[in-house]
């Protein structure tokens, strides 16, 4: 069994930091933070060569915004499906397997 750790669990600055300390615990790999705003798009680049120096030690993202994408509000849903297509690209341009969406009820 693999055992994978959120990223935003451990310490460092760096993602190769982050992939010491993990490895260094025992974990294979990190889960990703799928931030709000595509700030997962322009981290790309750097978790590409993350790859180069590491292999994919990114199993997965996990989905982290407000919202979700059953949301009953049309704005909000579409915002979220929006968020989740940047996360899903950018796992996919890693070459690896998906999204966590962890999603609680929030009733209004």
């Amino acid at each position: 069994m693999r055992i994978a750790c959120q990223e935003r669990l451990l310490p460092g600055e760096t993602i190769t930091a982050k992939w010491d300390f993990a490895r260094r615990y025992g974990f294979d790999g990190i889960e990703l933070r799928g931030q709000d705003h595509h700030r997962i798009r322009h981290r790309l680049p750097d978790l590409q060569a993350a790859r180069e120096d590491h292999g994919n030690v990114f199993p997965t993202v996990c989905v982290e915004m407000d919202h979700f994408i059953a949301d009953i509000d049309p704005d909000r849903r579409r915002n979220a499906i929006d968020k989740l297509a940047t996360q899903l690209e950018v796992i996919g341009s890693l070459e690896r397997l998906g999204a966590m969406t962890p999603q609680w009820l929030e009733l209004r």
